[in-house]
């Protein structure tokens, strides 16, 4: 959450302003939010910009060229944006914030703070403004508050935004009483959609954003190689193409020699996006990059960097605001359980769009033939290719039974081919990231089935149509430690983790361990030479085939390594 911070530029006579602005600063910097400030460095605008990227946290500062040219900016914020004059930058600090923090300063400070407690009651900002009343530095203003309610020129309900903390404290747990104040969290794109699901707990409000569609993909490529010809696609570089997207199916439809770069950091944030970028421009791999990040411009235009932009289709809006608007009619529901299963249908290759539309219908109908049949109640609505469904549901044992069922009637018409993840959690937001997250393990395994993670361990049991399910957990960090260290692809070290679980006296060959996690053989082998040689599992007797040929080595785990290394 951006927090705005209105201050002075002057440090005051009264060293209590400097120690409190500094924990203020550490606060906003410690509880990942981020501050939107006037950019400045002097005084206690300056203070509070140091504590928090001292704190580890981001900076944004706003400042209008005429301050620019006085030298007054503060170097080193995490971004510096200039303004024409002091309303452009008013208006930017606005636009910016998710929460408003009056610091005592001057007649500026009164200003800014004013247009928002205006906006507050005239209810074109839902976002909470905090007057820190510091030892009674706006006493004053709180009265004059008051006699405007009891004079009857204002009333208490256009107020209730406005709150006056006494110490930070009290700031704190105002920020923890609104900062769910929304009705819905609506994205423009991926990377504040992921940030947000992975980095606020207990978020109570449901999630969204706009997303591109593997369609939308293919056809601004095509549209790339008829104006660029002499761009190949392989010196492109697409920032939001990730593992999270599966790559929006690229790879199914391009060799490996023609794929345009991709993003595959598995930290993804703007710094990283910046980082991709110019390691592949400045070691000359790319001649030009698609990018769907506004913030990223800026960057591109000082390097140089060709680059194309892409915004969002009418369409795409529409349909992800009605997403939206479905996510709050369940939230209203108000249950104490939520479960999000998303279906993907997977197209056949050169599929018309007449054909494609016929199968998203049949889906469409199978799903309500579904639900009536089962008489399983849930909310049903389509993005494109991907069908969601929606409901509250505090029996999770018959709730994955109904998966299940569903995974069974689908397959059975025979006609269709999809993939399915489900998602079940406390809350919409959560539901819907641990439905991503399955669906992708559904995506990766690659045939008509599906995957669940549940929890609050992200526990992942899958795929659900075998009668042994493997299960395993997003959140055992010794396994991703071991993963990153050793070179195994961290999903696979996982459902190893998660086969060893389920049975510690299991015996696997090369050919049902590349079953069990839907790899090459060879690939498995690689796996289990590594296993070997970290004593995690042993080599035992080999199995005899009939006839020539070597015989099937085996292994089993070495239990007690085993457990040391990952639990």
């Amino acid at each position: 959450m951006n927090i705005t911070v209105y201050l002075g530029a002057n440090e005051g006579n009264d060293n209590r302003l400097r120690e409190a602005v500094q924990a203020l600063g550490h606060w906003v910097g410690e509880s990942g939010n981020a501050l939107v400030y006037g950019g400045s460095k002097t005084g206690l605008m300056g203070e509070l910009a140091k504590a928090v990227l001292e704190s580890g946290g981001k900076v944004t500062g706003v400042e209008p060229q005429f301050f620019m040219d006085a030298g007054f900016q503060y170097n080193g914020l995490t971004e510096l944006i200039v303004t024409k004059d002091m309303s452009e930058r008013k208006a930017k600090m606005i636009a910016l914030g998710d929460a408003f923090i009056a610091f005592p300063g001057g007649t500026g400070t009164l200003e800014e703070i004013s247009e928002i407690i205006s906006k507050v009651a005239l209810n074109q900002l839902n976002a909470p403004c905090i007057l820190y009343n510091l030892n009674g530095y706006y006493d004053d203003l709180k009265h004059l508050l008051s006699l405007m309610i009891e004079k009857g020129l204002s009333s208490a309900e256009r107020q209730k935004g406005i709150f006056f903390a006494e110490t930070l404290e009290e700031i704190k747990d105002i920020y923890e009483q609104c900062k769910d104040i929304s009705d819905v969290l609506f994205f423009s794109g991926e990377l504040g959609y992921s940030y947000i699901l992975t980095h606020v707990d207990d978020l109570k409000v449901p999630c969204t954003f706009i997303s591109y569609t593997e369609k939308t993909l293919l056809s601004i490529l095509l549209n790339f190689v008829i104006h660029y010809p002499d761009v190949p696609l392989n010196r492109l570089y697409i920032d939001f193409l990730t593992p999270v997207n599966d790559f929006m199916n690229l790879k199914k439809y391009l060799d490996p020699e023609h794929m345009p770069y991709c993003f595959e950091n598995p930290v993804y944030n703007y710094e990283t996006l910046k980082e991709r970028a110019v390691e592949l421009w400045e070691s000359k791999k790319i001649d030009m990059m698609f990018t769907r990040t506004t913030n990223q411009l800026e960057v591109l235009n000082k390097l140089q960097i060709p680059y194309i932009h892409f915004l969002p289709t009418e369409e795409m809006v529409r349909d992800s605001i009605r997403h939206a608007i479905n996510s709050i009619r369940l939230k209203q529901k108000n249950q104490l359980n939520k479960l999000v299963i998303l279906i993907k249908l997977v197209y056949p290759d050169n599929i018309s769009s007449q054909d494609r539309e016929y199968l998203e219908i049949t889906l469409h109908k199978y799903l309500l033939d579904f639900r009536k049949e089962y008489a399983y109640d849930f909310s049903l609505h389509a993005v494109s290719n991907r069908f969601e469904l929606d409901l509250d549901s505090d029996l999770y044992k018959s709730s994955f039974s109904r998966i299940q069922d569903l995974i069974a009637f689908l397959d059975q018409k025979g006609d269709l081919e999809f993939r399915l993840g489900a998602g079940f959690g406390k809350s919409l937001g959560e539901s819907h990231y641990q439905a991503d997250l399955a669906l992708q393990e559904a995506v990766k395994y690659g045939k008509n089935d599906g995957f669940v993670i549940s929890g609050e361990d992200n526990a992942l049991t899958g795929p659900l149509s075998l009668t042994r399910s493997l299960n395993y957990s997003y959140s055992n960090t010794k396994a991703l430690d071991y993963s990153q260290s050793n070179g195994i692809n961290e999903s696979n070290l996982l459902k190893i983790v998660g086969l060893f679980q389920m049975d510690k006296d299991t015996i696997m060959t090369a050919a049902s361990l590349s079953q069990w996690l839907n790899i090459t053989s060879r690939s498995c082998n690689r796996i289990l030479q590594q296993l070997l040689d970290s004593n995690l599992i042993e080599e035992i007797e080999s199995q005899k085939q009939e006839g020539k040929g070597r015989p099937t080595r085996q292994y089993r785990f070495c239990k007690n390594n085993f457990i040391r290394t990952f639990f």
